[in-house]
């Protein structure tokens, strides 16, 4: 499985790492805690790395599509 560098993630794990971390309304603990239990061992550093300088731009776009379905779900 994959390690803590971030070339060790396919484009799906990517993809699955940031929509979990936007669900956990930004927690990189709680995501990789998530994660974790799902099979995809990424440190909670290296998410918020992601979050903070590294995918900001998609981390972002994730998170404008997202949060308004969150917010209607629990609304």
């Amino acid at each position: 499985m994959s390690s803590g560098l971030s070339t060790k993630y396919t484009a799906e794990e990517v993809e699955l790492c940031l929509h979990t971390l936007v669900r956990c309304s930004g927690s990189s603990t709680q995501a990789a805690s998530m994660l974790s239990a799902a099979g995809i061992e990424i440190s909670p550093s290296l998410l918020r790395d992601w979050k903070t300088r590294k995918r900001v731009q998609r981390y972002q776009e994730i998170r404008a599509e997202l949060v308004p379905e969150i917010r209607a779900s629990v609304a």
